[in-house]
């Protein structure tokens, strides 16, 4: 399996959606590659958050790709959505915890990789 096919997998790979043959290809890849194993370990406490988030969901809460966007970078968001989000935070512990997790991920990926424009992920 090629690098850039098990990047594009590995999302797949951590939620159990791959048949054997692709799954065993990507756990093979990961063995030997320091960027997918780290690409794995973001993914997943990534996933983990966003699972513990479903689990609490309802309709007063933010959506997961929202929550995502917020912590990544607010100004990915419309101004009155961004504010609807810092006003929930005030008073959701969980949410607050789930983008202080995202924010994390994201800055251990960027203090490991630098992203080289028509490439793929350079590690540092």
């Amino acid at each position: 399996m090629t690098h850039d096919s098990a990047v594009v997998l590995l999302p797949e790979y951590l939620e159990g959606r791959l048949g054997k043959r692709e799954r065993v290809a990507v756990a093979a890849h990961c063995v030997a590659c320091d960027e997918c194993r780290d690409l794995t370990d973001t993914y997943g406490a990534i996933a983990a958050s966003l699972r513990g988030r479903a689990a609490a969901a309802s309709e007063d809460h933010p959506t997961s790709d929202r929550i995502v966007a917020f912590a990544i970078g607010p100004g990915n968001l419309e101004t009155e959505v961004s504010a609807a989000i810092v006003a929930h935070l005030r008073g959701c512990p969980d949410c607050a915890r789930e983008v202080e997790t995202t924010r994390q991920a994201d800055e251990r990926t960027r203090a490991r990789f630098r992203l080289v424009p028509g490439t793929r992920l350079v590690r540092m």
